[in-house]
């Protein structure tokens, strides 16, 4: 309680003045979070994919809605900076059209992806929801890699993510790859046809 001031008198809210450095700031702090996590989720698919006790199920869809849960943080971030600066920031050849897209587009591959995460167990029941998994996650990658791979000179961070993102992507790669025969194998074994 503010003294001098009744619990029945309003307090005159004041606008709160956006401050354009803060705003990127954020939207570079969340722009790092999101990275990490998405490293930390492709390390947790990589070993959910060769595990057979399904220990890492539940890790690995967490990691991933933790993952789009601070995309979204930031895309709010991005917005913040955006009135910040009147637009400066999404000014672009292809202009706010295309950055919308790419917000969709995300958005489209993160419920897709999802999808494919909570199956049961670990291994792919299907070459269709492998190469699903696989090649939106490669997309999504694409996306952070080109952000700070291009830049991997610019600062000792820059470089330690690059590395995540480049080690995390070739491990899951490799065991993801490596699950083709899993999958061939055990519908083999049940004496099924491999269909995509």
């Amino acid at each position: 309680m503010v003294p001098g001031v009744s619990r029945t008198e309003a307090l005159p809210l004041q606008p709160m003045a956006l401050d354009a450095e803060q705003a990127a700031l954020l939207v570079r702090v969340t722009a790092r979070i999101s990275t990490g996590l998405l490293a930390a989720n492709l390390l947790v698919s990589a070993r959910r994919i060769t595990d057979g006790r399904g220990a890492y199920r539940t890790a690995d869809v967490r990691l991933f809605v933790a993952f789009v849960i601070s995309h979204t943080i930031h895309f709010a971030c991005v917005g913040l900076l955006a009135l910040a600066t009147n637009g400066a920031n999404l000014d672009s050849r292809l202009g706010y059209t295309a950055v919308s897209a790419v917000g969709i587009l995300f958005y489209i591959g993160c419920a897709m992806t999802l999808r494919v995460k909570v199956r049961e167990g670990n291994r792919w029941a299907t070459r269709s929801q492998r190469n699903t998994e696989v090649w939106l996650l490669l997309a999504i990658w694409g996306g952070f890699a080109q952000a700070y791979v291009g830049r991997l000179r610019q600062s000792p961070l820059f470089a330690a993510l690059s590395l995540v993102l480049v080690f995390s992507l070739v491990l899951f790669l490799r065991r993801a790859l490596s699950a083709q025969s899993l999958i061939t194998n055990h519908l083999e074994i049940r004496g099924l046809r491999i269909q995509d």
